[in-house]
C-alpha cells in the first residue's frame, strides 16, 4: 500500500510539472503571437504614415542639432559633427560628437528622420510592447528618458552600453558608452540633452 501511494504521489508530481509547464509554454506563445501582432500593426502603420509624410517635412540643419550637443563637465568632448543625407525623398540629418574621461568612452547622436518612420519602427516596436529581456551577460528593457520613450541595454561584464530615445516619433538621441562602470552614465548624458528644444524643432 506504501508503495502504491509513493507511485501515486510520482505521478501527481509530474503530471502538476508537466501542466506547469504546458502552462509556461503556452503563456511564452501567446507573447510571441501577441509581438507578432503588435510588429505587424507598427509595420502597417509605418507604412501609412511614409506615404502620408513622403516629401512634406523637411529635416531641421544639422548644424541646429549640432548646437544640443552638450558640453559635459569632466569629459573631453571630441570631434563634433553634423551632415544631411537623402533616403529618395526623404532628407535625414544627423549631428554627433565623441566623449572621453580617462578609459570611458561615450558617442552621442542626435538623428531627425523627418518622416521617415523605418528608422524609428523597430525601437517603437520594443517601446509599445514594453519589452523586457535579460540573460547571464546583458540585459535589454523599455524606459524613460525626461518622460520620452526609450530603449536602454547593458553588457555589465563588458562595460558598455546604449540608450536611444524617442522624441516626438521623429527624432532619435542615442548614447553608446564603452569601459563604462554604469548605465547611469548614459542616462547622465541623455539627461543633459535639451529634448524640449528638439522636441520643439
Amino acid at each position: 500500500m506504501k508503495k502504491i501511494l509513493i507511485v501515486l504521489v510520482g505521478v501527481m508530481l509530474i503530471f502538476t510539472f508537466s501542466c506547469k509547464k504546458q502552462t509556461k509554454e503556452a503563456k511564452e506563445l501567446e507573447k510571441a503571437v501577441k509581438s507578432m501582432e503588435q510588429f505587424g500593426k507598427a509595420m502597417e502603420e509605418t507604412a501609412k504614415e511614409m506615404q502620408e509624410t513622403k516629401g512634406k517635412i523637411e529635416a531641421v540643419d544639422f548644424r541646429a542639432l549640432k548646437e544640443l550637443l552638450p558640453d559635459f563637465k569632466g569629459w573631453e568632448k571630441r570631434n563634433p559633427r553634423g551632415q544631411k543625407t537623402a533616403f529618395g525623398q526623404f532628407g535625414i540629418s544627423n549631428a554627433e560628437a565623441d566623449y572621453a574621461l580617462g578609459d570611458a568612452e561615450v558617442s552621442l547622436k542626435i538623428t531627425d528622420t523627418a518622416g521617415y518612420s523605418m528608422m524609428i519602427a523597430p525601437f517603437s516596436i520594443f517601446i509599445q510592447s514594453g519589452y523586457e529581456e535579460e540573460d547571464e551577460e546583458h540585459y535589454k528593457k523599455s524606459t524613460t528618458v525626461k518622460g520620452f520613450p526609450a530603449i536602454e541595454e547593458f553588457y555589465p561584464s563588458q562595460k558598455r552600453g546604449s540608450l536611444t530615445v524617442i522624441v516626438k516619433n521623429r527624432f532619435i538621441v542615442s548614447a553608446e558608452g564603452n569601459n563604462i562602470e554604469k548605465v547611469n552614465t548614459l542616462h547622465d548624458f541623455l539627461n543633459s540633452v535639451d529634448l524640449k528644444k528638439l522636441e520643439s524643432l
